[in-house]
């Protein structure tokens, strides 16, 4: 729980430099599929299709490159583009602005916390030597890591915990799931009758809370 406060609170503090570009890397270079509207990349005359070349004079040859420069650089700094259009190449200065906080993170993050008070309850009332019970202790724990946990874009050491803790659990959830499923109180002789039911929910994960 603490670990992902710690998480919430970077995330609020942490303020992403954003040029309002979705860069993509192509046969062509690295260039622009979208250009977000009312953007630094709009203001700074940049259109979609374009082609980055260089920032600041340092060639660009990936898209992730980009976020990494702009990081770099810090927020309200002017940076100067070069790009390519139709074959013709021309400079245009970019002033980078905080990238937008997608509310749709914060709510997944609260989706999480009901899988801590599960967790404790399984914790104190029921005794873990059952495999039912302990198979969904593990679940509601790998459950809120899942949804509460999110990288911020900052990349430290904090950060890549987080982003690495997330992958897992991720790929954990849907197996820790089924085996909760086959192992719970009351099952059919069959266990295999159980896994359309618990398929359902292994590849839907909105409807895990």
């Amino acid at each position: 729980m603490i670990f992902a406060l710690l998480n919430f609170d970077q995330r609020a503090r942490y303020e992403l430099a954003y040029d309002g570009v979705a860069w993509l890397d192509t046969d062509h270079g690295v260039q622009a599929r979208q250009v977000s509207p009312n953007s630094p990349a709009t203001r700074a005359g940049i259109h979609a299709n374009d082609v980055l070349l260089s920032i600041n004079g340092a060639h660009v040859t990936r898209a992730t490159e980009v976020a990494r420069r702009l990081d770099r650089a810090g927020l309200w700094t002017q940076v100067r583009y070069k790009l390519s259009r139709n074959g013709e190449e021309f400079e245009t200065p970019l002033v980078t602005a905080p990238a937008e906080k997608p509310l749709a993170t914060e709510k997944l993050s609260a989706r999480g916390w009901p899988a801590v008070f599960v967790h404790r309850s399984v914790h104190l009332h029921s005794p873990l030597e059952r495999p039912s019970c302990r198979a969904l202790y593990v679940f509601c724990l790998v459950s809120f890591i899942c949804w509460s946990f999110h990288y911020s874009g900052k990349f430290d050491a904090f950060d890549w915990e987080v982003y690495w803790s997330e992958i897992v659990a991720r790929l954990l959830a849907p197996a820790l799931l089924l085996h909760f499923a086959l192992v719970f109180p009351g099952r059919p002789k069959q266990p295999f009758a159980l896994l359309p039911n618990s398929w359902l929910f292994t590849c839907c994960p909105s409807l895990w809370f």
